[in-house]
């Protein structure tokens, strides 16, 4: 059986609460919350013998780390073999692209079945792999050509320090 952990759901019910008249976010963000922990299997991980590598890749059951938008900027620390969750809520207006890793060999993408989000927001998973630094960065383009609405391109970026 699957059990989604407590600090999961208070962090992406924390990052919708603000979109309360979107009924439809509140129950994608819970979906996607009790895929990403269901998925794979609980078997706990270990790093190599030297510590600096992550050989058993992710399991939900490994501690986690959440960002949002309101992390841009930051540097952040974590060890091999955690995971990185992502969520970035956009608007239909302005939306976050994909976020990406710097270097894959240190942040690897963990490619997750979730249902489709709200438009223009995105939700990634990421594992630590190996000791060393990447950025984890996404883009929200410039919209120009609309009348009503014009907004500026805006980065989003978090550094990420592996420690064994």
């Amino acid at each position: 059986m699957c059990f989604l952990r407590a600090e999961t759901l208070l962090f992406l019910l924390d990052e919708v609460r603000r979109l309360v008249s979107m009924p439809r976010t509140w129950v994608a963000l819970v979906v996607i919350a009790l895929l990403s922990s269901c998925t794979t299997d609980q078997t706990n991980q270990t790093t190599s013998g030297l510590g600096n590598s992550c050989t058993t890749g992710y399991s939900s059951g490994q501690p986690v780390i959440h960002l949002s938008a309101k992390d841009n900027g930051r540097h952040v620390s974590a060890h091999v073999c955690n995971s990185i969750d992502v969520l970035l809520v956009g608007s239909t207006d302005n939306g976050w692209g994909t976020v990406q890793s710097s270097d894959e060999a240190t942040l690897a993408l963990v490619p997750l079945p979730h249902p489709p989000l709200p438009s223009g927001s995105t939700f990634e998973v990421f594992l630590v792999k190996r000791t060393g630094s990447a950025a984890l960065s996404s883009i929200s383009p410039a919209v120009t050509d609309h009348p009503d609405r014009k907004y500026a391109a805006t980065q989003w970026a978090v550094t990420v320090t592996v420690v064994t």
